[in-house]
């Protein structure tokens, strides 16, 4: 028996000329093998094919190029901007943050001192002690930082030196204290 093979390429050229949104487009091509869509690329124009760019996730992007051969591939990929590619990318990451912490309540997030944050300064901050704060960060209780030993990070029990370096945003994300400085304590 012989193997029928179909053709999806005028299916795929019609949903990319089509004026769906992106989304719906996105969706409709998602229901399409890479391998079909990588067949189809030759066909479209350079202008539908950086809609695609746009318009597909990366792990969609890079199975289509895994069906392209080297020089159809080597021509999709200078003809897409990566810059623009990470700036609409950071843009709607941005905007997704920006409706969740609307929807959750969760406020702005605050502006904080670039000044180094101290074990004491965090204890003062917090009202924990200084202990319970060294504790929590080598046994990841209390997420607000690292320890390190001669420059690798470092957890649980521990002898000899160690530094911790605290991240003022983990405190507020974990405590909700706002680190402006140790002036401000």
């Amino acid at each position: 028996m012989e193997k029928r093979v179909q053709d999806y390429t005028q299916d795929i050229l019609a949903v990319v000329r089509s004026n769906t949104s992106p989304a719906a487009m996105s969706d409709k091509l998602g229901d399409f093998h890479a391998n079909d869509i990588a067949d189809a690329m030759p066909r479209l124009t350079v202008q539908e094919r950086c809609k695609l760019y746009r318009i597909l996730e990366l792990d969609m992007l890079s199975d289509i190029f895994e069906y392209t051969d080297s020089d159809n591939a080597a021509e999709c990929v200078k003809e897409m901007d990566v810059k623009e590619y990470i700036q609409q990318a950071s843009e709607v990451h941005g905007f997704a943050l920006e409706v969740a912490r609307a929807m959750t309540g969760i406020q702005q997030m605050p502006e904080f001192s670039s000044e180094e944050m101290t074990i004491a300064d965090a204890s003062k901050l917090t009202g924990f002690p200084e202990t319970s704060i060294r504790a929590g960060i080598l046994n990841n209780w209390l997420p607000i930082g690292v320890a390190t030993q001669n420059g690798k990070q470092v957890y649980g029990n521990v002898d000899g030196r160690i530094k911790f370096y605290i991240f003022p945003r983990k405190v507020w994300e974990v405590t909700g204290h706002v680190w402006r400085g140790a002036e401000n304590l």
